[in-house]
């Protein structure tokens, strides 16, 4: 059925444009009205829901929710079954050159008449539902999309690597590798990582020919209520600490293996993360599996936003009974400050152990204009340790760096200064390190661009024992230069180190380009000589270098690069190294991807010198991959609200009788109606009146009913949007009423 939409206030209007149209368009010369409805309702219609669209955009204005807005939607009316006609009726008839069947055009009516579905004087009235049967389903529908299953991907690999030295030592190293990824809407991302590997031969030791496996699972993104998630790991991982705490522009602290367990609850303004497990390390060569080192490992970590611009955060790690480092417990720390514009920003990070040795350290970070500055102080204690990794301690100075950048010219200088031996211990020996660098970029023309740098290390002797001071400097200039064949790069380097020790002074030359040959996908070449003179003996060094990749089908793709590298020394003789690489990619199948890599090298000595000998080195790895990906991504319905999770939202609408509110089994439900999801997703009532909207973004949503495809004299005695809560993993359940408005 075709149902033909109208502006109550304007019924003129339709019958001038249907007369206009019925003049400007021969087909209608017949004037046939029922072929004039069938030619403008689709118009008409189109432009009622793109009204009504327009006005729902807003997630929290929606329809029904202003008065502006219920306005736009109370001027619009549904002429209903009395004007109901067949499109295939007059379809057929408009093919047969046949008049159309007769039509009974709406004659003008009052409002309060429409509203309360009045007929003609005389005419007995007539309940317009007597049976759901009678609703019609909406012709136009928004949207109906199929429930979402979410990405899923496995890929299985099996891997096989041999290395053989001077034709007589091997080892063999065979590996499976598992990677399987799963997207659901109320747990987040499952993934799962497993290598497994078996490694045997004269180059690996004892305690490494066996098998060793790698096994990783974890959960990302799983929303705990509206403003929490949870990230899971148990297995083989990092120990990592947040970023904010380990990283600065100046220094980073490490992280650590272990096998464990990991749980990072974070918002949007705060992060609390527990980890515990044993220490350990990687081992092999392309299928790597974790071999535990006897210590463990636990940390407890908290970073928390407050006063809008201001971060505090720390992170605690205790190490026991591991082999490498004493047994210790290690507290970091930092208070951060970043403007909102991102044009200042301050750190300020402390280290501290339970044996009293401590780290401190300041960052800052300022625009001005287009100058951008980056400076600090730190002081590290001897003797300070973090996790199970050594720290570069017992030193202390500052660092300034500033750049400034346009589109032509670029510059920077830097200053830094660091002292060792901060204890003056005199039993050791302390530095005092000075350097200072300044470079330039400057881009010429498109083509042309021209650069350099020159950078100076002082180095003189501390408190404690003494050592050697030294001079360095190094000063660097390129031109790179666009041609018709490729980009080319031409560099000059020249370095002298004055030390009474051991100075020397070199002169090196490079040449590097990327040819834009026809039929060649990538070309590069490098050439490099470097003349060096020294204390120890002068010598010449040349060196060559090639890589090429070519993708010959979509299915197959070459990639080889080669190495030579000559030397000639006055202590050492001639040195020649040779490397050569290759690297071949197949799919056969789109599922399927192979992978042959082999590896040659080649060093020989001089044999008149002790160290001479020659030492031949060859690899061959080979790989045989399934990757099997499939699902659409998880799509969640709703305005965004800014919260984590989803939830579901169920429904039924009804005919309510007794005007109660409440649905009992004895009164009918309302089918085919359409039921709006803040204006931008769409449902309709199945056989039993119920509508679903999963998953939908926690928080305040709305949901307005089509009240314009309610027979009269039915309605909703309020015409505004429903506002729900929604929660995570949780059902919201509403009952849309309708109610007789002739009562």
């Amino acid at each position: 059925m075709l149902r033909l939409n109208y502006l109550k206030q304007s019924p003129g209007l339709l019958f001038f444009i249907i007369s206009l149209h019925e003049f400007t368009n021969p087909v209608c010369a017949n004037n046939d009205p029922a072929l004039l409805i069938l030619t403008l309702s689709e118009t008409i219609s189109s432009d009622y829901h793109q009204d009504m669209k327009r006005h729902s955009d807003d997630g929290e204005n929606l329809i029904g929710m202003t008065n502006t807005d219920q306005s736009l939607i109370d001027e619009t009316v549904i002429l209903t079954a009395d004007y109901d006609i067949q499109i295939d009726d007059l379809t057929q008839a408009v093919n047969k050159n046949e008049k159309s069947p007769d039509v009974k055009l709406p004659t003008q009516e009052s409002e309060q008449d429409v509203l309360a579905g009045s007929t003609a004087p005389g005419e007995p009235y007539i309940d317009q539902v007597l049976d759901e049967l009678a609703l019609k389903a909406p012709k136009f529908v928004i949207e109906e999309v199929e429930q979402p299953e979410g990405r899923r991907f496995l890929s299985t690999e099996y891997r096989l690597y041999e290395r053989e030295i001077n034709n007589k030592d091997s080892s063999f190293e065979h590996g499976a590798v598992v990677r399987w990824s799963r997207e659901t809407i109320d747990y987040g991302t499952l993934r799962f990582d497993g290598q497994l590997k078996k490694q045997t031969g004269d180059l690996f030791p004892d305690d490494q020919n066996s098998f060793g496996e790698q096994l990783t699972l974890r959960q990302n993104d799983f929303a705990l209520n509206n403003n929490w998630l949870m990230n899971n790991t148990i297995g083989d991982m990092r120990g990592t600490t947040n970023s904010m705490i380990s990283s600065s522009y100046r220094f980073h602290l490490p992280s650590s293996l272990i096998r464990g367990a990991d749980t990072l609850l974070y918002s949007e303004d705060a992060e609390l993360q527990l980890t515990a497990g044993e220490i350990g390390n990687l081992q092999g060569i392309r299928t790597q599996s974790f071999e535990s080192s006897g210590g463990s490992l636990w940390g407890l970590g908290y970073v928390q936003d407050f006063k809008e611009n201001w971060t505090a955060g720390l992170q605690s790690w205790t190490v026991n009974a591991d082999e490498s480092i004493e047994d210790h417990t290690s507290i970091a720390a930092i208070l951060q400050y970043k403007h909102p514009d991102k044009i200042d920003l301050y750190q300020l990070h402390s280290l501290v152990n339970d044996s009293d040795e401590w780290g401190l350290w300041l960052d800052g970070y300022n625009v001005l204009g287009r100058w951008r500055h980056h400076y600090g102080l730190f002081r590290f204690q001897p003797d300070l340790l973090w996790t199970d990794v050594s720290i570069a301690n017992d030193r202390q100075g500052f660092y300034w760096r500033g750049d400034r950048i346009s589109f032509r010219r670029n510059w920077s200088f830097g200053l830094e200064f660091e002292e060792t031996n901060v204890e003056d211990d005199t039993n050791i020996a302390g530095q005092e390190t000075t350097k200072a660098f300044s470079s330039v970029f400057w881009r010429l023309t498109r083509n042309t661009s021209v650069g350099g740098n020159l950078e100076t290390i002082l180095t003189r002797s501390g408190s404690g024992l003494g050592t050697n001071s030294s001079d360095e400097y190094s000063v660097r200039g390129f031109l790179n230069r666009r041609f018709q064949l490729g980009n080319a790069r031409f560099q000059v380097e020249r370095n002298e180190i004055h030390s009474g020790a051991n100075p020397s002074e070199s002169t090196e030359f490079i040449w590097d380009h990327q040819w834009n040959i026809p039929y060649l996908d990538q070309f590069n070449t490098s050439i490099g000589i470097e003349d060096i003179n020294a204390a120890a003996g002068d010598a010449k060094r040349y060196s060559f270098g090639a890589s090429y990749s070519h993708r010959f089908t979509p299915e197959v793709n070459l990639f080889g690069s080669i190495s030579q590298i000559y030397s000639d020394q006055e202590m050492a003789g001639e040195n020649n190294n040779t490397n050569i690489d290759l690297n071949l990619f197949w799919r056969p199948h789109r599922d399927w991807l192979i992978n042959l890599s082999a590896i040659w090298s080649r060093n020989e000595s001089d044999p008149e010198f002790a160290a001479g000998e020659t030492v031949t080195d060859r690899s061959i790895f080979l790989s045989i991959q399934r990757i099997i990906s499939e699902g659409v991504p998880a799509t969640k319905y709703g305005a965004r609200t800014g919260n984590k999770g989803t939830g579901r939202i169920i429904g039924r609408v009804f005919f309510d009788e007794n005007r109660d509110g409440i649905w009992s089994p004895i009164e009918k439900v309302a089918t085919g109606l359409a039921v709006y999801l803040d204006g931008r997703n769409t449902r309709q009532t199945d056989s039993e009146g119920r509508f679903e909207f999963w998953p939908v973004f926690t928080g305040k949503h709305a949901v307005y009913l089509a009240i314009e495809d309610v027979p009269l004299p039915w309605g909703m005695a309020d015409d505004s949007s429903l506002k729900v809560q929604v929660y995570v993993r949780e059902d919201t359940v509403i009952n849309i009423p309708l109610i007789r408005l002739d009562r």
